[in-house]
């Protein structure tokens, strides 16, 4: 068995960290290096067991290839006769385990800063396709207020989503159970936490959803003018807030309450009977005028506007509308005046609209972006 002070090639055993069933973890140091790291060694008493051994080193190789800032890095692995061990960077900070359990409290700023490091860490394992174990809370080292960094959990094999799931389930609680209450903020960042742990979710929030809206709270909460963070689910636009008025992802579902999709319609065909040749563009005044007559809409039929009227170009765009689509939760919000036999609250056309508006292309002779005002809701 081995002791503090003995080497192994070019490591000293400092002292034991842990003792799991398979493995003795030790802080160690690389002698070549002079720098402090962990070694992660097999225990004698299981090295004999048939392929333990090399499904030890697969899993090492697993973690050798994680590239992210958020998440440890692995160093080299030694095997010998002996010994079979791996070494890795030591993470400094103390452990969200640690912090939960002493009734530790962070700013909801705080929360939203270290929630967005954690989910762009396992947002890169998820499309990289890289599977782990089950992440626990002392996996996660607070550094700072504003610095988390994550073990390197990956193992050889397909990637499991339930460890993903349970992952955000334990995050969004102990998060939720961390919030300075009172203070900025810890609505909206409480509201995201109980999204992430919600089971019953038909549609979970992916790590990009969650990344994104810690991003878009963080900004909020900084007193950022001009916030521009990737809408969730894709890569192809940014969402940019218009001048004077906010386009908030929280404040979006109430906005849409006010949307009359007959006036938009005329608003977006913009030509009375007597239409004019497809415009090449589309002039983004701050003000829309909507004179009195009879406009067609799509679809050919015809609507009557006895009194003219005005409305600002930037109640609604498309962006926002398409975040608003993304809120997992979108589809408990009933208007009123919604039609009977309106069964989800897509536009009409949005699978054209929507595609139009991210490439810059026409639509119904229209030259699309995604600062449009929405329409056919």
């Amino acid at each position: 068995m081995r002791k503090e002070g003995d080497i192994l090639g070019d490591y000293r055993l400092r002292h034991v960290v842990s003792e799991g069933r398979f493995t003795r973890t030790w802080e160690g140091e690389q002698l070549s290096m002079q720098r402090i790291v962990m070694i992660e060694m097999l225990r004698s008493k299981v090295m004999r067991q048939p392929g333990l051994v090399d499904s030890f080193i697969s899993d090492v190789r697993a973690k050798a290839t994680v590239n992210h800032p958020g998440i440890g890095v692995v160093y080299e692995v030694f095997t010998n006769d002996e010994d079979t061990f791996f070494s890795r960077e030591k993470l400094e900070g103390e452990s969200l385990e640690s912090l939960y359990q002493s009734g530790s409290r962070f700013s909801p700023l705080e929360i939203v800063v270290l929630l967005g490091q954690i989910a762009d860490a396992m947002w890169q394992l998820k499309i990289e396709e890289v599977a782990t174990v089950d992440y626990e809370l002392h996996h996660f080292l607070i550094a700072s207020k504003d610095e988390v960094r994550v073990m390197n959990l990956a193992v050889e094999g397909a990637r499991d989503e339930q460890i993903e799931t349970r992952t955000k389930q334990l995050l969004g609680g102990v998060f939720d159970a961390m919030i300075r209450p009172g203070l900025p903020g810890a609505t909206r960042v409480k509201s995201l936490c109980d999204f992430m742990t919600d089971v019953n979710r038909p549609v979970p929030l992916t790590w990009r959803q969650i990344l994104d809206l810690s991003h878009q709270v963080r900004d909020q909460l900084q007193g950022k003018k001009k916030a521009v963070p990737t809408v969730a689910g894709s890569s192809e636009y940014q969402m940019r807030e218009p001048p004077k008025v906010a386009a908030s992802f929280w404040a979006l579902i109430a906005g849409v309450a006010s949307i009359s999709g007959v006036i938009f319609l005329i608003v977006f065909s913009g030509d009375k009977k007597n239409t004019a040749p497809a415009q090449t563009s589309f002039e983004m005044k701050a003000y829309i005028e909507i004179p009195p007559g009879r406009y067609k809409i799509p679809g050919g039929s015809e609507v009557s506007i006895r009194e003219g009227f005005a409305m600002s170009r930037t109640e609604v765009t498309l962006a926002q509308y398409k975040t608003f689509l993304d809120f997992p939760d979108h589809r408990r919000f009933q208007h009123p005046a919604q039609p009977v036999n309106k069964k989800n609250h897509e536009p009409n056309d949005w699978d054209v609209v929507w595609p139009a508006a991210v490439r810059r292309k026409t639509w119904l002779g229209r030259a699309m972006t995604i600062e449009c005002p929405v329409v056919g809701i």
